[in-house]
C-alpha cells in the first residue's frame, strides 16, 4: 500500500496553535532592502538599486509609522484575543467567537484600509523600474514573504 495520498504529520504530533498578531492580520510586512536586492538578482551597480532602495525606505518608513501609531491598539488586540481564546476553548460559544470577530474587525480593518494603498504604491513603483521578469520575481517574493508572516 502506497503512503503518497497521506500527510507527512503523524497522528501523535501536536502543533502548537498559531499566536494571534494583530500587525500580522493588517497586513504589516517589512522588506529587508539587500535581500530584496539580492532576491532580484540586482547588483549594486546596476541603475535599478538607487530606485528599488529609494521605494522601500518609503514603504518601510510609512509602515513603521503606521505600526508606531497603531502599536497601543496591537497590543490590546493581541492580549484581548489570546483571553477570549482562552474563554473560547473552554466554552464553544459561538456568540464569543462572533464578537472577537467583531472587535477584531472593528480594530485591524482600519489599519488594513491604511496599509493596503501603502502596498499598492510600493508594487506600482516597482512594475515602473523592473523589468517584466523581475517584477515577477519580485510579486512571487512578496507573496512568499506575507505567507511566512502568516505561518509565523
Amino acid at each position: 500500500m502506497s503512503n503518497r495520498n497521506y500527510s507527512n504529520t503523524s497522528r501523535n504530533s501536536y502543533q502548537e496553535p498559531q499566536k494571534y498578531s494583530a500587525e500580522r492580520e493588517a497586513g504589516i510586512l517589512r522588506f529587508d532592502t539587500e535581500e530584496v536586492l539580492k532576491k532580484l538578482k540586482i547588483k549594486p551597480e546596476d541603475e535599478e538599486t538607487a530606485k528599488i532602495t529609494a521605494i522601500l525606505k518609503v514603504y518601510d518608513d510609512k509602515i513603521e509609522n503606521i505600526q508606531l501609531m497603531y502599536r497601543a491598539i496591537f497590543r490590546e488586540v493581541d492580549q484581548t484575543v489570546e483571553a477570549k481564546t482562552d474563554e473560547l476553548r473552554s466554552s464553544n460559544n459561538p456568540e464569543t467567537f462572533k464578537a472577537l470577530q467583531a472587535y477584531i474587525v472593528k480594530n485591524v480593518t482600519p489599519v488594513q484600509e491604511q496599509v493596503n494603498p501603502i502596498v499598492e504604491d510600493l508594487r506600482k513603483g516597482m512594475e515602473g523600474i523592473l523589468t517584466a521578469k523581475k517584477y515577477q520575481k519580485w510579486m512571487k517574493y512578496q507573496k512568499r514573504m506575507s505567507e511566512k508572516i502568516v505561518k509565523d
